[in-house]
C-alpha cells in the first residue's frame, strides 16, 4: 500500500463479460471511447473524473485506480470492465479481494501503513476491532483479513469496506443519489418528453425545430431571438404591419425575446392544434392590445390584412364565395363581423364563429402555417403537404419579382425533379375538391387541375412538365384594393435578366449547422431547459398521454405510386471540373465550386428563394450550396451567376507548415455562398530573418464584382477573426505569384480595381513587432534602396507611408507630423540645410540627422512612390541614441524632442556658442526680463527650429515666508499638458433584495484606495434615493464575487476597491434579520403542506430516483473540509458572518447516455444567481421553503387563465399545489455531494422536508449550503431562463458612467498647466532673501507663442511608483484655437489692449503698455493682425492600446487642405469626423496667416553646399555592407523554400 503500483484484478475479462448483457458492454464501450486516448487507454484523470465520478474523493480514487490494474500509460478497456464488475456484481469474497488490494503491499497488509491510510487518505477513525486484525504480528495476509472484515461488527469498519459491504451507504428516504450499480434504470422526463406531453408535437418535430430555433438564433444581430431577427425572416409575405403582434403572439412572457420554449409552443398552437385553438392564435395576433377584444381598429387592420393575404394567395379560377369576398369593401366586410356581435368590441367567442363562415381566416391561417414551416423549421407532416407549402411560397416569389441584394439560390435540376416526382406522386395520391378554392391546412385543397397548373406554372421550362406558363400577374390584380403597408413588392415592368453574387449583407446569411449551434446551445440560450444532452439522432418515447400522438396517427398517403424520397441536394452536375489544391481547398465564403459557363435556368438548374433553400436544406440536407446575389446593373436587375472567383493567399508559419488547411466548423456568415464556414484564429508570422515567408493559397472566395474591398476586407476579417488594424490584402501577380501592391482603396469596386477572374490575393498580418512580411521581405532583397517595391506607383507629393521596421510605428507618426510641418518641409524640399549644415557643434550629430531626415523629406514629397523605408534614418538615430535602436517600442514624443533637438543642433548657425551668465530678475520688470532671458537664448541658438517651434515660459516662485519672488524665463518647443487620471472606477452593484423584487443596478465612482465599508455607505444611500424604494442599511448588505452560478468569494468591510470591481458586477444581497423576511404563502400555491402532524413526510413531488433507505449522519463527509477558505475568512471581517447567512444555489440534473456507473448517468449541474438566506436558530424548514419561494417565484411564469391560447400552458400543474423543487443539503464548493452523507454514500444531497415543526440545526453552515433541485416540468416549462440577469436600472448608473467618461478640454488641461500650484515639503524652494528652503508656491505661464504649437498630452505618468495611461477623451479645437487667455499679465494684456485699439478705444490703465509691443514676433502676411492669436490645427499623433503594447497612427493635412491618416506604410484619405481624436497624443498647431517663405534663411549666392562627409560614407557602406549579407542569407533560404513549393 505504501507503494502506489498497478495491481492485478481478482475478476478475469471473459467472466466479467458474461456477468453483463449487451447493452451494458456497447454502453460501457461508447463511454471508453468518450473518454480514451489515442492509443485506446484512460487516464488516471479520466477515471477518478468520469468513471467514479467527483462523489468519490480523489485520494481514495488514485488507489483504486492502481487496484483495477492503472499504470502510467492508463487504463485498457478490459481492466476497466472487470473492475466494475467486480465493483458492482462482485461476490463478498471479490470485493473483499479488492479491498485488500487497495490496503497491501507485496500480498500483505502493514499495521503502520493500514493506520495511516484510514487517517491520511480516507480521514476516518481507527477500527474498534483494529487490534482484533493485528493479533500476532505487524501484517495480515488476505484469509485473515477476509475472516475479519466477514465478522457483522466489522462491516462498517472503514469507508472502503462501507463502500463495497457495509449497509451505512444507504441515504434517508427521498434521499437524491443512485446505488453504485452498473445500470440505472430510472429515467427522467426529458425535455422533448415533457414538451411533446404538452403540446401537438412530436418529440421529433420538436428536435428538429431546436435546431432551427439555433440557427435562427445565432443570425441575430442582439443576440436575442427578438422581433427585428424575426422580421425580414416573416416579412413578406407578412405583412410589417401585424410582425410585432405575429411576435408578442409566441413571446408569453412579454421580455422582447422567444426562447425555444415559447417558439414550439406558438407553433403547436399556430399550425398543429385543432382549427378551434389555431383560430385562438389568430385572434391573439390581432389582439393588439391584449385586452382579449377586438376593436373596431383592430377589426378593421385585421380585415384589410386577411383580404391582402388572400388576394395575394388567389387561385386563376376561386370560387364564388372568393370572388364576393374580395369583391367587397372593407367597411362592408367590417360591418358583418360586427353584426354578428352584440358590441362593438369582439371577443374571442364571436370571432370564432364568425370564422366559420368567412374564408378569410381560413387562408390567413394556411400562411401562418406555411410561416411556421418554411420560416420556423416545422416539418410537413408527409410529401403532399410539403408540396402545398413549397408551391404556393415559391409562387408567391416569383410573382413578387427578383429585389435588389436579395439572395436566391441554385438547384441543380436532377435534384429538383427527383423531388418534384417525390411529392408530387404523393400529392396525386391525397388529391381532394376544396370547397372554396383555397388551399387548407385541415385538407380542403385545391382542386388536382389547378394545383398541377399553379405547381407548373412555378416550373415552366424545367424540362419535367410541357405547357406554357400562365401570367401569374394578371390574377385578379384588378380586384386587388390593399390598405396594408407592401406586404409584397411587385414590379410587373422590370426587366429581370440572370446572371450572379455573393451577399456580404444579412440577408445572404448561410445557416449555422445543426451541430455547431446545439453544441453552443447552453451559452447563447435564455431557456437552455433540456436535462439532455441534444442529440437528434436519438429520441426518447413520448409520454402516453402526449398530444404528439395524435398527428402520427394521421394518414401520411398511400405509398403506392409514391416515388422514391430523394437524398441530399446534389449541385455537383453544375459545377466546373476545374478545382484548386485537388479540391482540398475550403470556400472562406462556402461556395460549393464553380459554376458552369454553359448553365440555363430551366434545362439545368431551378432558382429558389433564401427561406424555400432553408426549408429544403433541413428537411433533405445540402452538400454544396450555390447562393447568387441580385445586382443592379445598367439596364436592369441581374441575379449574378458568375461571381469573381478569388484565390486567397496566405503566409504559412513554420509551426502549421505540414498541416492540412482545413474547414473547422459549419457558420453562417454575412455574404457567403452557403453555410459552410470556417473558425479560424489569427496566427501571427515571425519574420525574424526577414525573408519573405512562404506564401500557400489558402482558401477560395467568391464575391459580387459589385462589392467595394472594404466590403470584401471587412468580410475576410470577420470570417478569419482576424484585427482590422493588423491586416491588409496584398495583390500577386498571376504568373509567379508576385507581389504586386497593396489594395487598400477601399472605396472601389472588384469590377473597378480591374480585379480578374481567379486574381491572387494574399491575406498579410503584422508580425508581433508590427512589420509587414512583405515589407520586411522586399528589405531584405532591395537593401540598397529605400524605395522598396513594395507599392510602386506614383502619388501625390507628400502621401507617402513609411515602412514599420520593427515596433517603429512611434518613428512614423512623429516623422509624418513633422513632414506636414509647412515651412521646415519647405526648407528641407529647397535644400537650405546643406547650406546650413554645422558639422563641429559638439551637442550635435555632425550634420548627420539633417542630412538623413532631409533626404527622407525629399522621398516623400517627390510623389514618386507610395512607401518608402525609412531606415537610414533609423540607423543614424539609433547611432546616437541606443534607446531607440533596438525593436521595442518607445514614446513617440520622447522621438519627436530628439529629433527638434538633433535638428537644431545640426542647423544650429551659431558655430561658437558664447558663454551666457543667467541673472535673477531682482524685481525688475518682466518685459526687460523676458527679452534679456530671449537675447540671450538667440546668442547660443539659431536655426530654423528655434524660429519655428521655440517659445518663452514664465516659470515664478514665490516664497511662503517672506513673500518673495523669483522670476525665469525659459525656452520650450513643446507643451506637456498633465491629464487627470483616472483614481477613480466605476462601481457597478446588482443589488437583491430580501422581498424577491427584481433585482436594481447601482452605480458610482470609488477612489481607489477607499474601503468597501465606505463604498457600501455611499451604496445604502443610493437604495434609498427613489420614493418607491426603502434604504437598506450598510449592515445588511452582502457584497459577494459570483463566477459559474456560485459564490466564490465575500469581500470584507476594509478590503479596498482596488481590484475589486473588474469588468463585472458585484452582486449585493440583503441579509436582515429572520423575523423581518418573514416568508409569505404564494398565491400560485394552492396546497403547502396538509398539517403540522405530517412534518416527518415530504409534500412536494420528489423526481424518481433510487432510494437508499436509513442512514447514520453521525460522520462527517470526507468532503467537510473542502469549504472555501477565502469565504469564511472574508466574511469573519465584517458582521454578516456564515453563521447567520445561507447560501443557496439552483441545480438541474445532465443526463448522458454513455456513462459507467449508475450514479454518473445524471449529473447536477448549477446555473442562475446563487440566493442567500438569512439564518437564524429556531428556524423551520417550512420557513426556508417561503423565503427560497419569494426570491425566485419571479422566475417561473405565473399560471395561465382559463382561457389561454396556447395548449402547454393548459396542460402544465406542475405550480398548481406544491413547490416545484426540492431543498436538499450539499456541500460549499462542491455541490455535487451531500452536506450530510459521507461520499460512499453516493448521495446528491439528503432533502430538506418540508414540514412546519422540523427546525433546520442540522447543516454545518460553514462547510454546507442549500441547493434547489427544480421539478423537471416546472424548469421546462415554468423557468423563465431571462428573468435571472434581469434587473432595473437605477440613474446613478448611466450619470456614474457618464462621469467616468466625461471629456475634458484642451483650454482645461492648459488652465491646469498654468495654474498655481503648492510645492510639498521635498519640493522646498531655496529662498534668497531668507537664506533658506521654505515653502513656497510655483506658476508657469507662456510668455512667447512659436509660430509651430506642438502640444503633448501625458498620458503616461508614474502614479504611486508604477507607470499608468490616462485613456481620457481631450476636447481640442481643430480650428480657431486661441490660447490669449493662458499668456503672463504683460502679454495678455497687451493683446486685449490691441483688441480695443482696433475697435477705436483705449485699454483703461493700461498706458504703460503703448506703444503696443508684439511679444511674439512671427512672421506673416501683411493682412494678418499679430495681435489675434489663431491656430489650426495640421496634425495630430495617436496612441491606442497600453503602455509599451500599443500602436501609433498619425493624422495630417496635406497641401489639398484634406485630412490623411498615415498608418505605417498606409496612406489613405478622411474626413475630418472620421479622425479617432479619443485617442490623441500629440497636437500640431499652425499659426494662421503665417509667412513660410519668410523662415527661408537667405544663401550667398556664393556659398556652396555642404557635400557628404567620409564618415556619413562609411557608415552607409556599413549600413549596405550589413544589409547586403541578410540579403544573400534571406535570398538562399528563400530559394530553397520556393524549391520545396514547387516540388
Amino acid at each position: 500500500m505504501g507503494n502506489k503500483e498497478s495491481k492485478a484484478v481478482a475478476l478475469n475479462y471473459e467472466d466479467a463479460c458474461r456477468r453483463i448483457s449487451d447493452s451494458e458492454f456497447r454502453r460501457l464501450q461508447e463511454a471508453f471511447k468518450r473518454v480514451a486516448t489515442s492509443n485506446n487507454y484512460i487516464t488516471k484523470h479520466a477515471f477518478c473524473h468520469e468513471v467514479l465520478g467527483d462523489l468519490v474523493p480523489v485520494e481514495i480514487a488514485e488507489y483504486i485506480y492502481l487496484s483495477c490494474g492503472g499504470t502510467s500509460k492508463g487504463l485498457l478497456l478490459k481492466d476497466l470492465i472487470s473492475s466494475l464488475v467486480v465493483l458492482t456484481k462482485g461476490t463478498n469474497e471479490e470485493k473483499i479481494r479488492f479491498i485488500f488490494s487497495i490496503y497491501s503491499s507485496e500480498h500483505v497488509i502493514h499495521r503502520d501503513e493500514f493506520t495511516r491510510f484510514v487517517q491520511e487518505v480516507e480521514q476516518c477513525p481507527l477500527p474498534e476491532n483494529l487490534p482484533k486484525l493485528f493479533t500476532m504480528n505487524t501484517t495480515v495476509e488476505f484469509d485473515a483479513f477476509y475472516r475479519w472484515v466477514i465478522d457483522s461488527r466489522n462491516h462498517n469498519a472503514t469507508s472502503l469496506i462501507s463502500w463495497l459491504l457495509g449497509n451505512d451507504r444507504l441515504c434517508s428516504p427521498g434521499a437524491f443519489g443512485s446505488s453504485f450499480t452498473l445500470t440505472d434504470d430510472h429515467e427522467t422526463p426529458t425535455f422533448y418528453q415533457t414538451l411533446a406531453g404538452v403540446t401537438h408535437l412530436a418529440e421529433e418535430d420538436i428536435i428538429e425545430l431546436e435546431k432551427r430555433y439555433w440557427q435562427l438564433h445565432s443570425s441575430s444581430h442582439t443576440g436575442k431571438m427578438d422581433v427585428s431577427t424575426l422580421l425580414p425572416l416573416i416579412c413578406p409575405p407578412l405583412p410589417e404591419s401585424i410582425a410585432q403582434c405575429f411576435f408578442d403572439a409566441f413571446d408569453e412572457n412579454r421580455d422582447g425575446h422567444i426562447d425555444f420554449k415559447e417558439m414550439a409552443c406558438g407553433i403547436s398552437a399556430a399550425a398543429k392544434g385543432p382549427f378551434a385553438e389555431r383560430q385562438k392564435f389568430c385572434f391573439k395576433i390581432f389582439d393588439q392590445d391584449k385586452d382579449g377584444l377586438l376593436s373596431p381598429v383592430e377589426q378593421k387592420n385585421m380585415i384589410s390584412i386577411m383580404k391582402s393575404v388572400l388576394l395575394d394567395n388567389l387561385s386563376d379560377t376561386p370560387k364564388d364565395e372568393i370572388l364576393m369576398v374580395v369583391t367587397r369593401n372593407d367597411e362592408d366586410l367590417v360591418s358583418d363581423l360586427v353584426q354578428s356581435a352584440n358590441d362593438v368590441n369582439i371577443t374571442l367567442e364571436e370571432y370564432l364563429v364568425w370564422s366559420l363562415s368567412n374564408p378569410l381566416p381560413e387562408k390567413f391561417l394556411v400562411l401562418i402555417y406555411q410561416v411556421c414551416q418554411i420560416v420556423l423549421g416545422l416539418k410537413p407532416a408527409d410529401p403532399s403537404e410539403e408540396y402545398e407549402v413549397v408551391s404556393a411560397w415559391l409562387a408567391r416569389e416569383e410573382n413578387r419579382g427578383m429585389q435588389l441584394g436579395q439572395t436566391w439560390f441554385l438547384i441543380s435540376m436532377d435534384w429538383w425533379n427527383s423531388w418534384h416526382h417525390y411529392v408530387c406522386s404523393s400529392h396525386l395520391c391525397q388529391m381532394s375538391n376544396s370547397d372554396s378554392g383555397v388551399s387548407s391546412i385541415t385538407g380542403s385543397i385545391t382542386s388536382q387541375s389547378n394545383s398541377i397548373a399553379s405547381f407548373n406554372e412555378n416550373n415552366a421550362g424545367n424540362g419535367s412538365t410541357n405547357g406554357n406558363k400562365t401570367n401569374t400577374s394578371n390574377r385578379c390584380w384588378s380586384m386587388k384594393k390593399s390598405t396594408v403597408e407592401s406586404t409584397v413588392a411587385m414590379d410587373t415592368s422590370q426587366n429581370v435578366v440572370v446572371t450572379a453574387i455573393s451577399s456580404i449583407d444579412s440577408e445572404a446569411d448561410g445557416e449555422k449547422s445543426a451541430t455547431s449551434t446545439l453544441n453552443s446551445r447552453n451559452k447563447n440560450s435564455s431557456s437552455s431547459l433540456s436535462l439532455v444532452t441534444m442529440d437528434s439522432s436519438r429520441s426518447s418515447p413520448s409520454p402516453v398521454n402526449s398530444p404528439g400522438s395524435i398527428r402520427k396517427n394521421l394518414t401520411s398517403g398511400s405509398l403506392n405510386g409514391r416515388g422514391r424520397k430523394p437524398g441530399g441536394i446534389d449541385n455537383t452536375s453544375l459545377l466546373s471540373s476545374m478545382s484548386y489544391g485537388g479540391g482540398k481547398i475550403p470556400s472562406l465564403t462556402g461556395e460549393g465550386g464553380r459554376l458552369r459557363r454553359d448553365v440555363l435556368e430551366g434545362r439545368d438548374f431551378k432558382k429558389v428563394p433564401h427561406a424555400i433553400w432553408n426549408a429544403l436544406q433541413q428537411w433533405y440536407g445540402v452538400q454544396i450550396p450555390l447562393p447568387r446575389q441580385v445586382i443592379e446593373t445598367e439596364k436592369s436587375l441581374e441575379l449574378e451567376l458568375f461571381p469573381l472567383t478569388l484565390l486567397l493567399y496566405r503566409h504559412q508559419p513554420a509551426s502549421t507548415a505540414n498541416k492540412p488547411n482545413t474547414v473547422a466548423n459549419n457558420t453562417s456568415w454575412s455574404g457567403m455562398y452557403g453555410a459552410a464556414s470556417l473558425s479560424t484564429t489569427i496566427s501571427y508570422v515571425q519574420n525574424h530573418n526577414l525573408y519573405p515567408p512562404k506564401r500557400i493559397l489558402a482558401f477560395t472566395a467568391s464575391f459580387s464584382r459589385k462589392k467595394t474591398l472594404g466590403e470584401v476586407w471587412t468580410f475576410i476579417c470577420q470570417k478569419l477573426r482576424l484585427p482590422a488594424q493588423d491586416t491588409r490584402l496584398d495583390l500577386l501577380t498571376t504568373d509567379d505569384l508576385a507581389f504586386h501592391l497593396v489594395l487598400d482603396e477601399e472605396g472601389l469596386t472588384l469590377e473597378e480595381y480591374n480585379l480578374a477572374d481567379l486574381s491572387a490575393i494574399l491575406i498579410e498580418t503584422r508580425n508581433k513587432d508590427q512589420t509587414w512580411p512583405e515589407e520586411i521581405g522586399s528589405l531584405a532583397s532591395n537593401s540598397n534602396d529605400s524605395k522598396l517595391l513594395v507599392r510602386q506607383s506614383s502619388s501625390l507629393p507628400g502621401l507617402t507611408g513609411l515602412n514599420n521596421l520593427g515596433n517603429t510605428c512611434f518613428m512614423n507618426s512623429a516623422l509624418q507630423c513633422v513632414s506636414n510641418t509647412k515651412p521646415l518641409t519647405l526648407y528641407f524640399n529647397n535644400k537650405k540645410h546643406m547650406y546650413e549644415l554645422n558639422r563641429t557643434n559638439p551637442l550635435g550629430m555632425k550634420g548627420h540627422i539633417a542630412k538623413r531626415y532631409g533626404d527622407l523629406i525629399t522621398d516623400i514629397w517627390s510623389g514618386s512612390v507610395k512607401t518608402i523605408a525609412p531606415f537610414k534614418l533609423r540607423w543614424t538615430i539609433g547611432k546616437y541614441a541606443p534607446r531607440f535602436s533596438g525593436f521595442q517600442q518607445n514614446d513617440a514624443q520622447e522621438l519627436l524632442a530628439f529629433l527638434l533637438d538633433g535638428l537644431h543642433e545640426d542647423l544650429n548657425r551659431v558655430t561658437e556658442k558664447p558663454y551666457v551668465e543667467l541673472k535673477d530678475s531682482d524685481n525688475r520688470p518682466d518685459v526687460i526680463c523676458a527679452q534679456e532671458a530671449w537675447e540671450n537664448h538667440l546668442l547660443r541658438n539659431k536655426s530654423i527650429i528655434v524660429d519655428l517651434f521655440h517659445g518663452q515660459l514664465k516659470s515664478s516662485v514665490r516664497c511662503k515666508e517672506c513673500n518673495q519672488e523669483s522670476v525665469r524665463f525659459d525656452p520650450f518647443n513643446y507643451l506637456s499638458l498633465p491629464l487627470p487620471m483616472e483614481s477613480y472606477v466605476f462601481c457597478d452593484f446588482v443589488v437583491i433584495r430580501q422581498d424577491g423584487s427584481t433585482p436594481v443596478r447601482y452605480g458610482l465612482l470609488a477612489s481607489i484606495d477607499e474601503r468597501i465599508v465606505d463604498v457600501k455607505n455611499r451604496l445604502s444611500d443610493l437604495t434609498g434615493s427613489t420614493s418607491t424604494s426603502t434604504k437598506l442599511e450598510p449592515d445588511s448588505l452582502l457584497l459577494t464575487e459570483i463566477r459559474q452560478s456560485r459564490i466564490v468569494h465575500i469581500f470584507s468591510d476594509y478590503q479596498r476597491v482596488k481590484g475589486v470591481f473588474v469588468n463585472r458586477p458585484v452582486y449585493v444581497y440583503q441579509v436582515t434579520s429572520a423575523a423581518e423576511t418573514e416568508g409569505q404563502h404564494d398565491p400560485q400555491i394552492q396546497r403547502i403542506m396538509s398539517s403540522a402532524k405530517n412534518q416527518n413526510s415530504p409534500l412536494l413531488r420528489v423526481p424518481v430516483e433510487n432510494g437508499f433507505g436509513a442512514s447514520n449522519h453521525s460522520r462527517q463527509s470526507s468532503f467537510s473540509s473542502c469549504g472555501s477558505t477565502s469565504m469564511q475568512n472574508s466574511m469573519s471581517d465584517g458582521q454578516i458572518t456564515s453563521e447567520n447567512t445561507l447560501i443557496v444555489v439552483h441545480r438541474k440534473m445532465l443526463r448522458q447516455e454513455a456513462y459507467f456507473l449508475a450514479p454518473q448517468k445524471s449529473r447536477p449541474v448549477l446555473f442562475g444567481l446563487p440566493l442567500v438566506i438569512p439564518y437564524s436558530p429556531g428556524m423551520t424548514h417550512l420557513d426556508l421553503y417561503k423565503r427560497v419561494w419569494s426570491l425566485v417565484a419571479r422566475l417561473v411564469s405565473p399560471l395561465p387563465p382559463t382561457d389561454a391560447y396556447n395548449h402547454a400552458q393548459d396542460c402544465d400543474d406542475s405550480l398548481g399545489y406544491e413547490y416545484p423543487f426540492v431543498l436538499r443539503v450539499v456541500m460549499k464548493d462542491a455541490e455535487w455531494s451531500c452536506g450530510r452523507c459521507q461520499w460512499y454514500s453516493f448521495c446528491r444531497g439528503c432533502p430538506i422536508m418540508c414540514a412546519e415543526n422540523e427546525v433546520l440545526d442540522k447543516i454545518n453552515l460553514n462547510q454546507a449550503c442549500v441547493a434547489i433541485d427544480w421539478d423537471p416540468t416546472a424548469i421546462h416549462l415554468r423557468y423563465q431562463t431571462t428573468q435571472e440577469l434581469e434587473h432595473l436600472e437605477h440613474p446613478s448608473v448611466p450619470e456614474s458612467i457618464k462621469k467616468q467618461t466625461e471629456s475634458v478640454a484642451l483650454l482645461s488641461c492648459l488652465e491646469s498647466f498654468t495654474k498655481e500650484e503648492e510645492l510639498s515639503e521635498e519640493e522646498k524652494y531655496n529662498c534668497s532673501k531668507c537664506g533658506g528652503h521654505q515653502l513656497a508656491s510655483k506658476k508657469l505661464q507662456i510668455w512667447r507663442l512659436p509660430p509651430i504649437l506642438i502640444v503633448h498630452l501625458k498620458r503616461f505618468q508614474l502614479v504611486q511608483g508604477r507607470w499608468t495611461k490616462s485613456h481620457k477623451v481631450v476636447d481640442f479645437p481643430f480650428k480657431n484655437f486661441d490660447p490669449t487667455k493662458f499668456l503672463a499679465d504683460v502679454p495678455l494684456r497687451t493683446a486685449e489692449a490691441a483688441s480695443v485699439t482696433q475697435n477705436g478705444g483705449r485699454l483703461d490703465g493700461a498706458g504703460d503698455l503703448y506703444p503696443l509691443q508684439d511679444f511674439h514676433q512671427h512672421r506673416l502676411s501683411e493682412d494678418v493682425d499679430p495681435f489675434k492669436l489663431d491656430y489650426q490645427l495640421y496634425a495630430i499623433v495617436c496612441h491606442s492600446g497600453i503602455m509599451g503594447a500599443g500602436h501609433y497612427i498619425s493624422y495630417a493635412k496635406g497641401k489639398n487642405d484634406k485630412w490623411y491618416c498615415f498608418n505605417d506604410s498606409s496612406c489613405k484619405e478622411v474626413q475630418e469626423d472620421q479622425i479617432e481624436t479619443n485617442t490623441a497624443y500629440m497636437l500640431f498647431y499652425e499659426r494662421n496667416g503665417l509667412e513660410c517663405e519668410a523662415y527661408m534663411p537667405r544663401i550667398d549666392p556664393r556659398t556652396l553646399p555642404a557635400t557628404t562627409d567620409d564618415e556619413l560614407e562609411a557608415e552607409e557602406n556599413d549600413m549596405k555592407r550589413s544589409c547586403n549579407v541578410i540579403s544573400k542569407i534571406c535570398a538562399s533560404v528563400f530559394y530553397q523554400r520556393t524549391i520545396e513549393l514547387f516540388t
